[in-house]
C-alpha cells in the first residue's frame, strides 16, 4: 500500500469532482501537471470504497479530510474545487439486496452533497447554484431581464394553448425539453433534441401525452454561437448549422465534426449580457446558446452551467483550459 501523504498548509491543492469516464477533466489535469500545481482528482464512484471522508463540525468550527490510499487532504488544505461532473458512488456488495443497495448508494450521495455545503473555499462553480441555474424558465426570465432578446416562448400542457401559440407563430415553432433531454433506454443514452413543430404534431396533439414541453417561436438564423464564459471573460464560437440540413434546428444533432467552427466577435453589450448572466446566476463559468438571426438580432437560447468545452479549445485555438486553470488559481483575487 502506498505511503499517506500528509498536505502542508504550503501546498493547498486543487479539488477536481468528476468521474472516471471524463475525458474533459483530462484537460485540466494535463494543465495543472504542467504548472506543478497540486491537485486531487476526486471520481466519486469511487466513494466510500477507495476513497473516505470524515468531518467533524462543532460549534465554531468544521474539521474534515479526503483520504484514500496515496494522501490525506484536510478540506482547509482546499484551494479551490472544480465541480466538473461528478458520478453517482457504487456500492458492488453483493450481499445487498437491491433495496438496501439502492439506500446505501442514496445515503452516500447525500452525505457528498454535505461536504459540498461544508467545504469553504472557491467553487466554479457551487453545485446548488448550478442546479438552480439549470431551470430554463429561470434562464429565460433572468436573461430577459438582463437585456437579451428571447424567442416568444411558451410552456404549457394546455393544447389549446400550444395551438393558439403555433397560429400566433405562424405556424413555425420548435419543441424543447423543460430541462434535461437525456435519459436512458435499456441501458443506452438517448438525446431528445429540439424539433420543428409540424401541422401533423398539432393536428394530433388532443391525443398526445400531456408533458410539459418549451415551445418557442423559430428563429432563421445564420448560425448558432456558443459562447463559454471563465470568470470575467467570454469566448464566442460560431457553430455554423445551417450548412447541413440535419443540424439546421439543432446543431447537436448529426455529424458535428462535419460543421465548421469559428472564433467570433461578439458586440460589446453583447459579451457583457453573457458574463452579467453568469454572475447573476452566481456562476463562475458557464456555456450559453446564443443565435444571430438573418436580421443580424442575437438571441439567447439557454445557458449550460457546466457545459463541455474542450471540443471547441479543438477547434478553435481558444486557451480555454489555461483560463479555466488561471480562474481556480486565481480564486476570489
Amino acid at each position: 500500500m502506498k505511503e499517506t501523504i500528509i498536505i502542508s498548509t504550503s501546498s493547498k491543492r486543487v479539488v477536481i469532482l468528476t468521474n472516471r469516464e471524463d475525458l474533459t477533466a483530462d484537460y485540466v489535469v494535463v494543465e495543472l501537471t504542467k504548472r506543478n500545481v497540486p491537485f486531487f482528482r476526486f471520481n466519486t464512484e469511487d466513494f466510500p470504497r477507495d476513497v473516505s471522508i470524515s468531518f467533524n463540525l462543532g460549534k465554531s468550527r468544521i474539521e474534515g479530510q479526503f483520504k484514500s490510499s496515496e494522501l490525506t487532504l484536510p478540506f482547509n488544505e482546499i484551494k479551490s474545487v472544480w465541480y466538473r461532473r461528478p458520478g453517482m458512488p457504487l456500492f458492488n456488495h453483493e450481499v445487498l439486496n437491491p433495496g438496501l443497495k439502492e439506500y446505501c448508494i442514496k445515503e452516500s450521495y447525500y452525505s457528498l452533497e454535505g461536504v459540498w455545503a461544508t467545504i469553504d473555499c472557491f467553487w466554479v462553480s457551487d453545485p446548488f447554484m448550478i442546479r438552480k441555474a439549470e431551470n430554463k424558465p429561470l434562464q429565460l426570465n433572468v436573461a430577459s431581464n438582463i437585456g437579451f432578446q428571447i424567442p416568444q416562448t411558451l410552456i404549457s400542457t394546455v393544447p389549446a394553448d400550444i395551438k393558439r401559440f403555433y397560429e400566433e407563430s405562424d405556424q413555425n415553432i420548435v419543441i424543447k425539453p423543460v430541462r434535461s433531454g437525456g435519459f436512458k433506454n435499456k441501458d443506452e443514452e438517448k438525446i431528445i433534441f429540439t424539433n420543428s413543430v409540424t401541422a401533423q404534431d398539432i393536428a394530433a396533439i388532443d391525443s398526445t401525452v400531456s408533458l410539459p414541453s418549451i415551445y418557442q417561436a423559430k428563429i432563421l438564423k445564420k448560425y448558432d454561437i456558443r459562447v463559454t464564459v471563465i470568470g470575467n471573460n467570454a469566448y464566442a464560437t460560431e457553430i455554423h448549422s445551417q450548412d447541413y440540413s440535419d443540424s439546421v434546428v439543432d446543431w447537436r444533432r448529426g455529424e458535428n465534426p462535419k460543421l465548421p467552427h469559428k472564433k467570433h466577435k461578439l458586440p460589446a453589450d453583447i459579451e457583457g449580457m453573457c458574463v452579467a448572466l453568469t454572475k447573476k446566476l452566481d456562476l463562475q463559468f458557464s456555456a450559453i446558446d446564443l443565435v444571430l438571426s438573418h436580421d443580424d438580432i442575437y438571441y439567447f437560447l439557454e445557458i449550460n452551467p457546466n457545459g463541455q468545452w474542450a471540443w471547441i479549445e479543438e477547434r478553435t485555438g481558444y486557451k480555454l483550459t489555461a483560463a479555466l486553470v488561471d480562474l481556480l488559481l486565481c480564486g476570489r483575487c
